[in-house]
């Protein structure tokens, strides 16, 4: 993600790596290896460098809606719940976390 947010404000900007660079104050190929992938940079170095090319970053969190997460969590909590899907691994991952008892049945909370 972040090399697509780096290089993508940069094209926006019209700026070169080396020109990016020079305005962040970091080597050149930090920005090439960012861009690449080859880097995992820090959000701090992403916003650098998103500011250095005239952008603001925008760092949000959003709730993601995983509608197989939900259907197994209703079939759990209401086995007669009438939809039959794939869960998506939800059920193996949740026992495999001891969210339930042997046998099946969710674990009262602690």
């Amino acid at each position: 993600m972040a090399d697509s947010v780096v290089a993508e404000a940069r094209v926006r900007s019209g700026l070169s790596r080396s020109q990016l660079a020079v305005l962040a104050g970091v080597p050149t190929s930090t920005v090439t290896r960012i861009e690449s992938g080859e880097a995992s940079p820090s959000l701090v170095m992403v916003d650098r460098l998103v500011a250095a090319a005239g952008f603001d970053l925008d760092v949000s969190l959003t709730r993601r809606a995983d509608l197989a997460a939900i259907t197994a969590a209703r079939r759990v909590l209401d086995p007669t719940f009438p939809v039959a899907l794939d869960d998506g691994g939800w059920i193996d991952r949740w026992t495999a976390m001891g969210v339930f008892r042997d046998g099946g049945e969710p674990r009262s909370p602690s």
